[in-house]
């Protein structure tokens, strides 16, 4: 599967800008957390080479539904505390029985 190229929002997103950046960065966080091991924000960060602010509203991206249709998949992206303010992430994929595995 290519770079869903899909359109963004928020206050300062323009288009022309930013359609291409976001979609690739989103592509990348994708494409590291469908594996479905626990990743904190550092981890996807090294990994795909983004700051770890772009990797969490890019998580938060992959959660929506919108994002979750472009990229075909029934999944969920979960979050588990770790300790004070650390947390890692895990996509999950629902299994052929409708439960998540």
């Amino acid at each position: 599967m290519g770079v869903v190229m899909t359109t963004f929002d928020g206050d300062d997103y323009n288009h022309q800008r930013d359609r291409i950046r976001l979609s690739t960065q989103l592509d990348r966080v994708y494409r590291v957390v469908r594996d479905g091991k626990w990743y904190t924000l550092a981890e996807i960060a090294a990994k795909t080479n983004s700051p770890e602010a772009s990797v969490s509203a890019q998580l938060r991206n992959l959660r929506k539904d919108k994002f979750k249709q472009e990229y075909g998949n029934d999944y969920d992206i979960v979050r588990e505390h770790v300790s004070g303010g650390l947390y890692r992430y895990q996509m999950r994929f629902q299994n052929q029985q409708g439960g998540m595995f």
